[in-house]
């Protein structure tokens, strides 16, 4: 088996190590099945599956009080 090792930084290590978590999965488990998806409706089914979420607890009430603006700018700056 071969290894592959990537540098990044403390900030993207932890963003990655936190999405991990967040699906139950460890790191590897993490990129992998973001690199090789099960099939090719894959982001279909984590996007639907993400908005089903969102949708249950926007009819509960719980919202952001963030706008669209701020956490876009959020997103970007955490990418980079």
């Amino acid at each position: 088996m071969s290894r592959l090792t990537i540098e990044v930084t403390p900030k993207q290590h932890q963003h990655i190590k936190s999405l991990a978590a967040f699906r139950g999965q460890t790191i590897k488990e993490y990129v992998l099945s973001r690199i090789f998806p099960d099939d090719e409706d894959h982001a279909y089914k984590e996007f639907k599956a993400f908005m089903h979420n969102r949708i249950a607890e926007a009819e509960k009430g719980e919202l952001s009080e963030r706008s669209l603006e701020d956490i876009t700018k959020d997103v970007l700056s955490d990418s980079h």
